[in-house]
């Protein structure tokens, strides 16, 4: 197995991919408005050159900030505010493991993994694996983590990852024992 690591080229491009990011911050209810985003779609940031990173070993990093408005909405739903959203993935279908995801998030400004909403995706069904991480600027109240903790792990049964959720899971829990 190789061993990752970060080096001065990938925290450049990290500080520039948050740099844009920062100037640019997305606003989720205009996209949706304007069509640009579609329910059930992948969001349209991993097209835009400016907010991809290729790291050596084949991995795509997408970042960006997104303002998904505040509070609770009329259906009950809980919106975080500005988040930072995070989504990696590699062209040979391999899903990197939750360490290395966690050491590239970090980068990013993220807090623990433990602390974050991730989630798998395929992207315009391409057969392509992606797993998006999620954080409010002002981090996640707990009850949220524990719902989503189990939709993550449904979603990666449903995309026939079986086991790979729990998995995942369980090493997200032990990162945050240390």
């Amino acid at each position: 197995m190789a061993v990752f690591m970060i080096d001065k080229n990938i925290r450049e491009g990290i500080a520039k991919l948050k740099k844009i990011a920062e100037a640019n911050v997305i606003n989720i209810y205009e996209m949706h408005e304007s069509g640009e985003l579609e329910a059930g779609e992948p969001n349209p940031i991993g097209d835009d050159s400016d907010h991809v990173m290729i790291i050596p070993i084949g991995l795509k990093v997408v970042f960006s900030l997104e303002d998904q408005g505040n509070g609770v909405n009329e259906t009950g739903q809980f919106r975080p505010g500005v988040c930072r959203h995070f989504s990696i993935s590699s062209a040979d279908n391999k899903v990197p493991t939750i360490e290395s995801i966690d050491m590239i998030v970090r980068e990013f400004g993220f807090s623990p993994l433990y602390k974050c909403v991730l989630w798998p995706e395929n992207p315009k069904n391409s057969g392509v694996m992606a797993i998006n991480v999620l954080e409010p600027m002002d981090g996640f109240p707990d009850k949220i983590i524990g719902q989503v903790k189990q939709a993550f792990i449904e979603q990666m049964d449903q995309i026939g990852k079986k086991g790979y959720g729990e998995e995942m899971i369980s090493i997200i829990d032990k990162l945050r024992e240390l």
